[in-house]
């Protein structure tokens, strides 16, 4: 029973992992869509995945892991796609409106500063 209660409790480490995982990717994922080469995506990718394996690594030292299974990997993975798919679209959806608000408080501005500066020059 200690065994199973303990399999669990480094499951849910591992997922929780996974999400930190996800949210480590956000600014990879940011360069990817900056850029928009190939090859900055893939360097992009491999250094996140170097990153995320060693984020898992430092845990299983820090957690005191017996050993390296597939259900702890396959835990990793399934937070990193749980973030992918919940917080990953809500954060993407948030950041979207956030940056047209800003674009159009911008455009606002400079319409307002241009018409008080053609004002002035009637004058």
């Amino acid at each position: 029973m200690e065994d199973t209660v303990n399999q669990i409790y480094i499951l849910i480490v591992c997922l929780f992992s996974g999400i930190l995982g996800g949210v480590l990717y956000e600014p990879f994922y940011l360069f990817r869509r900056l850029i928009n080469k190939r090859a900055a995506g893939i360097i992009a990718d491999i250094l996140f995945f170097l990153l995320f394996a060693g984020i898992f690594v430092l845990l299983s030292v820090i957690y005191d892991f017996p050993a390296t299974r597939p259900y702890m990997l396959m835990g990793a993975l399934g937070g990193l796609l749980l973030y992918l798919v919940s917080l990953h679209r809500i954060l993407a959806f948030l950041t979207e409106k956030l940056y047209n608000s800003a674009k159009k408080l911008i455009l606002r501005i400079k319409r307002n500063f241009s018409g008080k500066r053609n004002e002035r020059r009637k004058v």
